[in-house]
């Protein structure tokens, strides 16, 4: 447990100065469309800067893990860290997963404030949609980073053989394609896309807006979200985090 903690640490501290910039904009951003909103008197700007910010959020968590292994591979501290890879790569996504919350937690909390001065009907449920909201953005966030961290692996494994080095780009654009042609051609088999759409639920994530009476109102409608394939992508994610643990436990060049 210790020596994760130091892995923590050192984590936080390698990365730390990129996640405060993202921060101090995001926070510049909110106060910016808080005045424009007000100068203007048009509130639904501030919804429109919290639907780009949850956007701007699926890729949050994998960018930061790709930013923390690009400096990891400056120093070349991987090759000869004694800890297995696991703790390495989970350390990695641990810090990430952090600032995801924090940064999900700065928006809810910009959320929460600016409600009452574009929703009238409080039974909106802001709050259940604002939850169901991040655990869909940090799902993505964390399955993106597991595909991140593959192609991040198979690309510095290939470095040990010189005869494909200089064609690494090349391998990993075919192994997109191909793992994309594999998805393709599994959503076009019936029976396969009747399974995984067989278990569903609802959950309060979709909002629509409509103007009335010199004001805006909110109101919340259920979203079906099938099971199965949320299940598929856990599985895929976990696959796709053991094989890279593998690529970087064979003490890849990076």
């Amino acid at each position: 447990m210790t020596a994760f903690k130091g892995l923590l640490k050192k984590d936080f501290c390698i990365t730390r100065f990129w996640f405060f910039t993202w921060l101090i904009i995001m926070v510049l951003l909110m106060l910016a469309s808080i005045v424009i909103a007000v100068r203007i008197e048009e509130p639904m700007i501030t919804v429109g800067l919290v639907v780009m910010l949850l956007v701007g959020n699926l890729v949050f968590l994998p960018i930061s893990l790709l930013t923390s292994l690009r400096l990891e591979g400056k120093t070349q501290i991987w090759l000869y860290n004694p800890h297995s890879s696991k703790f390495l790569i989970l350390s990695k996504i641990t810090v990430a997963l952090l600032y995801q919350l924090i940064s999900l937690g700065v928006i809810a909390i910009y959320s929460l404030l600016i409600v009452h001065y574009i929703v009238i009907d409080k039974t909106s449920g802001i709050i259940n949609v604002l939850f169901w909201a991040d655990i869909s953005v940090i799902c993505i966030g964390l399955y993106l980073s597991c595909w991140i961290l593959f192609y991040w692996s198979i690309y510095h494994s290939l470095s040990k053989y010189p005869a494909i080095r200089k064609f690494k780009w090349l391998v990993i654009v075919l192994t997109i394609f191909v793992c994309n042609t594999i998805e393709v051609l599994l959503l076009k088999i019936k029976w396969f896309v009747t399974w995984i759409n067989k278990w569903k639920v609802s959950i309060p994530l979709d909002r629509s807006f409509n103007y009335q009476n010199h004001a805006w109102h909110a109101k919340v409608e259920l979203v079906d979200v099938s099971i199965i394939p949320i299940i598929i992508y856990a599985i895929v994610g976990i696959l796709l985090f053991m094989l890279s643990s593998w690529l970087l436990d064979r003490k890849v060049e990076v």
